[in-house]
């Protein structure tokens, strides 16, 4: 297949998983390996999400990607195949934009959209606000509770009341 590129130029993709190989020899082969950084592992991940503009996902199938939670904690919208995992984080129009799996043109499409700066603002606030749930505050209250009411089969509501 013949490569168009749809968008500007990507700052850098972090990470040493076992796809790295297959990425750079991608990139060689496009001709864009100049303009595609590949740093490895790197604990600032936070700096890569915040120097991005938008975050990209082209999976066939996922579970609940903590990749795409992470960028748009960063406030970053989201670009993703519309399957399930994706389907639950982005809302189409508001956070991010979905598109259909080995759909270039669409993706291209949804990139762009994305891409206009005053879309991009209004996305990045709802991305950032639409993942709090999946946030530490949230999630391990609810955790621990779950976990006291198996190990002591009390409610958790039970066990606020002993804590008074």
């Amino acid at each position: 297949r013949q490569f168009t590129p749809c968008i500007g130029q990507a700052e850098g993709l972090p990470g040493r998983g076992a796809a790295l190989d297959k990425c750079k020899a991608l990139a060689d082969r496009l001709g864009v390996r100049e303009r595609v950084r590949f740093p490895g592992f790197v604990s600032n991940i936070e700096d890569y999400y915040r120097a991005s503009d938008v975050c990209v996902s082209s999976s066939r199938s996922e579970g609940l990607p903590f990749n795409v939670m992470e960028a748009m904690a960063c406030g970053l919208p989201a670009v993703l195949t519309n399957v399930k995992g994706h389907e639950d984080l982005v809302r189409p129009g508001e956070n991010g934009e979905l598109y259909p799996y080995d759909d270039r043109q669409a993706f291209c499409r949804a990139v762009r959209v994305v891409s206009e700066p005053a879309v991009r603002r209004m996305m990045s606030e709802k991305a950032e606000k639409s993942v709090q749930k999946y946030g530490l505050d949230t999630v391990f209250p609810a955790l621990t509770t779950l976990y006291y009411d198996a190990l002591t089969g009390k409610t958790g509501r039970a066990a606020s009341e002993e804590e008074n």
